[in-house]
C-alpha cells in the first residue's frame, strides 16, 4: 500500500521530477511501482525506460525484484552509468571489448610497483588505493590531475612525486589499448559534445530516465544524464542530500540541491516518513542532521509505532569498549536469540576493525566484513616486536646462544633500540660471549678502536640477553610493556624518519598492536591468531551469516535490527583531518556519515566513545550531561537527559 506522497510520485511520469527520500522511506518500492505504472497504465514501451543505479549489485537486485513482481511488464533496462557508457563506446568503437577495461587489480599492481621504493610495504595497498582515488576524484570533477596534484603529494603520510606516477599509468593504458572506468564517462561526454548525430541516436533510445542515488552524482555523470534526457525531457532523479558521503569520489550534493534551479519547471516531492527505524531513532537522527546548513529542510516522521532503544557509553580505553561490544553481541544472540546477521558494528575508519577482530574470534562470534582493514602484522613495527618474541623463544640462557634460525631475528633488532651497529658484522652472531667478541672485533677492524665504545657494545648485548631471558615466559600485556620500556617508541620514531614515513602512523600501528595483544592470555595464542589472520579475514569476507563489521561508508544502503556505532570520540567522529582539510564542508560531510550510520538501525542504536565524546554526541543531548555519566557502561538516552549536567 503506497502512501499519498508515494502515489503522487508514481503517477507523475512526465517532465523533470525531483524526489528527496529520507532513509527507510520506501524509495525503491516507489520507483518500481512508478515503472509498473508507466508500463501497465500509461502503456509505455518497457524497453524505452532506463533505470540508472549507483552500483552493479543495486541494478541487479532492483531488476530481479521488479521482474519477479511484474514478469508481464517486459524488459526494462536497469543499469549503472558505467555500463551505459561502456555500451555506447563499444557501439561507436567496435574494437573495444571486455578485455579493454583496465581492471582494479591491474591499477593496483601498477601503483604498488611504482610506489614500492617510497612506501612501507604494509601500506602499499592503501597507498595504491589512495593514488587511484585522487586521480579519479580530479578527473570526475573535470580537473587536470597534473595541475591538481602538482609536485610532491602526501600519500600515507609520505611525500611522493605525482607526475611520473600519473604519466606512467596513462602510458600503461595507452600501450595496452585499455580504458578505465573514469575514461568511460569522460569519453562518452566528449562524444556527446562533439558528435550531435551520435548524441541524438542515444537520446532516441529512451523516453523516460530515472536516476537513483542522485546525491552521489558527480558533474560529468550529471552532464551525461542531462544530455541523454534533452530530447524527451522526462528525467526523474531520486536521492537524499543528507546521505551524500562520497565527496572523496567527487560526488557533489549541490547538483541535487540545485536541480530545481537548473530546471525551473521540475516538480519536487519529499518522502519524509521513515518506515525502517523506531520513533526515537528517527527523532535523534533528525537532531543530528538538522545541524547541517547546506541541505533541503525536512520534517522527519516515523512510520512505526515502537520507539527503539538508544544508549550511549564512555569507556576508559579501547579494550574496555571492545569487551562491552562483545558482551552486547552475546546478550543479543544467546539470550534474545537475535541472529548474528541482524547485528552490525560500525566505525569511521577501516583500521578500527583491527583490535576487535581477535576478541570476536575468541568469543566464537562469526563475522562478516567486506572492507579489508589491512594487516598491521606486515608493518615494520610489528616485525620488530615479533623478532623480539621469536628470539626470546630461541635463545637458551643456559647454553647462552641462539641456533642458526635465530640469527635473522637478531639482525632485525640489532639496532632496536639503536646501538649504531652495522648488521653486516653481526649476521653470523649466535649471542654467545665468544661470538659477540668475534663480531665486535671484526667491526673495530674497520673503524677506529675506542675502549669505552667497545665496552658499551658488550654491555648492550648483555642487556639484550637479559631482556630475552626475562620476556620469554611473559603474557602479551607484560611482554609488550617490557619491549616498549626498551626505548622502543624512540626507535619507532627513528625508524620512521629513516624510512621517510610518518611517525604518527607508526605510533598508531604500535597502539593497535598493543591493543590486539591485550586481547590474548598467552603469547602462543596471539601468535596462532596472527598466523591464521589472513585466512580468518578471507572467511569473514565470505560469511553472510556473521555480525557485520563496516565503515560508515560501507554501511550505506544497508540495514540491521541492532547497530553499535563505536569510537564516536573527539578527533575521530567527526574526523579532525576532514575538518582541517575541508572546513565547514568537511564537517557537514562527517555529520552526514554519522547520520547514515545512525539510520541503519531498525530497533536499537548503541553509541560509544573512548575517554572524550566527539562533538556529534553533544548534538544528541547536552554534552555536559553526556560527560557526567559513569564510565564503562551504556546508558539509555532518556536516562542521560535526566542528568543534572
Amino acid at each position: 500500500m503506497l502512501s499519498e506522497e508515494q502515489r503522487k510520485i508514481v503517477e507523475k511520469i512526465d517532465g523533470k521530477v525531483l524526489v528527496v527520500a529520507c532513509p527507510g522511506s520506501g524509495k525503491t518500492t516507489t520507483m518500481l511501482e512508478r515503472i509498473h505504472y508507466m508500463v501497465s497504465e500509461k502503456k509505455v514501451d518497457p524497453m524505452r525506460i532506463l533505470m540508472v543505479t549507483f552500483t552493479k549489485n543495486a541494478a541487479n537486485e532492483m531488476s530481479e525484484r521488479f521482474h519477479q513482481k511484474y514478469p508481464e511488464n517486459g524488459e526494462v533496462c536497469f543499469a549503472t552509468i558505467h555500463s551505459i557508457c561502456f555500451g555506447i563506446l563499444r557501439t561507436e568503437f567496435p574494437s573495444l571489448n571486455g578485455n579493454s577495461i583496465m581492471k582494479e587489480w591491474e591499477q593496483k599492481k601498477y601503483f604498488k610497483t611504482a610506489l614500492k621504493d617510497s612506501i612501507d610495504k604494509a601500506y602499499l595497498d592503501e597507498a595504491a588505493n589512495s593514488i587511484i582515488s585522487m586521480i579519479s576524484y580530479a578527473r570526475n570533477a573535470g580537473l587536470d590531475p597534473y595541475k591538481e596534484y602538482n609536485g610532491m603529494i602526501p600519500v600515507c603520510d609520505t611525500q611522493v612525486n605525482f607526475a611520473p606516477l600519473y604519466k606512467g599509468y596513462e602510458n600503461l593504458k595507452h600501450s595496452e589499448n585499455k580504458i578505465d572506468f573514469d575514461d568511460m564517462l569522460i569519453l562518452t561526454l566528449q562524444l556527446f559534445k562533439q558528435n550531435p548525430v551520435a548524441l541524438h541516436r542515444y537520446q532516441s533510445l529512451y523516453d523516460y530516465i530515472i536516476i537513483d542515488e542522485f546525491q552521489d552524482t558527480n558533474r560529468i555523470q550529471a552532464n551525461i544524464f542531462y544530455k541523454l534526457a534533452e530530447l524527451h525531457g522526462n528525467l526523474c532523479v531520486v536521492g537524499d542530500d543528507d546521505q551524500s558521503i562520497y565527496g572523496f569520489r567527487s560526488a557533489d550534493s549541490s547538483i541535487m540541491l540545485n536541480f530545481k534551479k537548473k530546471f525551473k519547471d521540475a516538480t519536487k516531492f519529499t518522502l519524509s516518513t521513515n518506515y525502517r527505524s523506531g520513533k526515537k531513532i528517527v527523532e535523534y537522527a533528525g537532531k543530528i542532521i538538522d545541524h547541517n546548513q547546506t541541505r533541503f529542510k525536512k520534517k522527519f516522521e516515523a512510520g512505526r509505532e515502537n520507539a527503539g532503544d538508544l544508549k550511549f557509553g564512555i569507556y576508559g580505553d579501547e579494550l574496555d569498549e571492545n569487551l562491552a561490544i562483545i558482551k552486547w553481541i552475546k546478550e543479543l544472540h544467546d539470550n534474545k536469540e537475535v541472529p548474528y546477521c541482524k547485528i552490525a558494528l560500525l566505525y569511521r575508519k577501516n583500521v578500527e576493525a583491527t583490535t576487535i577482530l581477535p576478541l570476536l574470534k575468541k568469543a566464537d562470534i562469526p563475522v562478516s566484513i567486506k572492507e579489508n582493514p589491512g594487516n598491521i602484522h606486515n608493518h615494520y613495527v610489528f616485525e620488530a616486536i615479533n623478532a623480539y618474541y621469536q628470539l626470546s623463544q630461541l635463545y637458551d640462557p643456559k647454553e647462552d646462544k641462539i641456533p642458526n634460525n635465530g640469527k635473522a631475528y637478531l639482525t632485525k633488532i640489532l639496532n632496536c633500540p639503536s646501538r649504531y651497529l652495522k648488521t653486516e658484522f653481526f649476521k653470523d652472531c649466535d649471542l654467545s660471549e665468544a661470538s659477540i667478541k668475534k663480531c665486535v672485533n671484526a667491526y673495530f677492524d674497520t673503524t677506529e678502536y675506542n675502549s669505552g665504545r667497545y665496552r658499551r657494545i658488550l654491555n648492550s648485548f648483555d642487556e639484550l640477553k637479559e631482556t630475552l631471558g626475562r620476556i620469554r615466559k611473559m603474557n602479551p600485556k607484560m611482554f609488550l610493556k617490557a619491549i616498549v620500556d626498551t626505548d622502543f617508541e624512540l626507535w619507532v620514531k627513528q625508524a620512521a624518519e629513516f624510512r621517510g614515513l610518518s611517525y604518527e602512523t607508526a605510533k598508531a600501528v604500535l597502539h593497535d598492536v598493543i591493543s590486539e595483544a591485550n586481547s590474548f592470555d598467552s603469547m602462543e595464542e596471539w601468535m596462532d591468531y596472527i598466523g591464521d589472520f589472513q585466512e580468518f579475514l578471507d572467511d569473514c569476507a565470505n560469511n553472510p551469516d556473521g555480525v557485520r563489521l563496516s565503515t560508515f561508508h560501507g554501511s550505506k544502503g544497508l540495514e540491521w535490527d541492532h547497530v553499535w556505532i563505536r569510537n564516536v570520540s573527539k578527533g575521530n567522529v567527526p574526523l579532525i583531518r576532514s575538518i582541517e582539510e575541508n572546513g565547514d564542508a568537511g564537517l557537514e560531510e562527517e555529520r552526514r556519515m554519522f547520520y547514515v550510520a545512525f539510520t541503519r538501525a531498525k530497533e536499537e542504536v548503541e553509541v560509544s566513545c573512548i575517554k572524550s565524546p566527539g562533538m556529534f554526541v553533544g548534538e544528541l543531548f547536552d554534552m555536559g550531561k553526556a560527560k557526567s555519566i559513569d564510565r564503562d557502561k551504556q546508558f539509555a538516552f532518556a536516562e542521560i537527559e535526566k542528568y543534572a549536567g
